[in-house]
């Protein structure tokens, strides 16, 4: 992407030293390394963590509650307590359904994005992103064809109770995590959706700790081509 409106650029990269890396710090711009590890990179700012991490899977729960709880540090000004936010879920649904059509928008993007990627790159469950907004508009007609579960990231706005009313019937399971537009609330909504993928894995007996990926998994994982 062009970058000439931007100063500054902010890596948080649990490696801190794969393409991808390297690629985001090819410019001009002034540049900041969140991660476990330091780049030995002259201009690069380290902001570095140390992880005791035991997980051996690209879903790893420590590489992204760590980043996201020192930012949400920074922005309370050292007042935020992860553990104050971490608190045991309990789920009861059918997870005999295979795809799950997530509702969410621009204020709950970092909770879909968080299910999207996990249920994709474990595969216990097939994940179908929809823009509430966008939903309104047509795309309500796959939950008539396929019979599938709903997660609702609900803001408790004006749309979320109009479509939580009229989606009533249409899915086996609606399943409604609650969030606002503060940061602390979002937070608290991640961990709630990382219980919730945990249920499904174990559900479908996978450990989201140790996931076997396909065979050719490591020739894409090692591209250093053209982006």
């Amino acid at each position: 992407m062009k970058l000439k409106l931007y100063k500054n650029i902010l890596l948080c990269s649990y490696s801190g030293n794969n393409f991808a890396s390297n690629l985001s710090f090819s410019n001009e711009l002034k540049k900041y390394l969140l991660s476990s590890n330091k780049s030995e990179m002259e201009c690069v700012t380290n902001l570095t963590y140390k992880c005791n991490d035991r997980e051996k899977s690209f879903i790893s729960l420590a590489s992204t509650l760590i980043p996201c709880s020192i930012m949400l540090n920074y922005y309370e000004n050292n007042k935020f307590n992860m553990l104050d936010e971490i608190h045991e879920y309990n789920f009861s649904f059918d997870t005999a359904k295979d795809v799950y059509e997530i509702f969410t928008g621009r204020e709950t993007e970092a909770l879909s994005t968080y299910l999207e990627s996990t249920m994709t790159e474990s595969g216990i469950a097939i994940p179908v992103i929809h823009d509430k907004y966008e939903y309104c508009h047509g795309r309500s007609t796959l939950g008539t064809k396929v019979k599938s579960n709903a997660i609702f990231l609900n803001t408790n706005k004006e749309l979320d109770r109009v479509l939580l009313e009229n989606i009533k019937g249409n899915y086996n399971e609606i399943i409604v995590i609650d969030t606002d537009e503060t940061l602390e609330k979002e937070y608290s909504a991640l961990i709630e959706c990382m219980h919730l993928t945990k249920y499904i894995a174990e559900n479908k007996n996978t450990d989201l700790s140790k996931v076997v990926y396909s065979k050719f998994n490591k020739n894409l994982y090692k591209y250093r081509g053209e982006a």
